[in-house]
């Protein structure tokens, strides 16, 4: 089953305009925050790469 990739890239989007909405804050804060959705969703999309690879 290949990875979809592009589910991916638009939760990340999301994740960033999520972020920008929800924080009226420093700018620095705000993109800390996108940083930080990044790489959770990045960690979801390799964990759901590694169990559909061990299926």
């Amino acid at each position: 089953m290949e990875i979809p990739i592009q589910k991916i890239e638009d939760l990340r989007s999301k994740a960033e305009a999520e972020a920008r909405k929800l924080y009226s804050g420093s700018e620095d804060q705000v993109l800390d925050d996108i940083d930080y959705f990044k790489r959770s969703i990045f960690i979801l999309g390799v964990e759901f790469a590694i169990t559909t690879l061990l299926k």
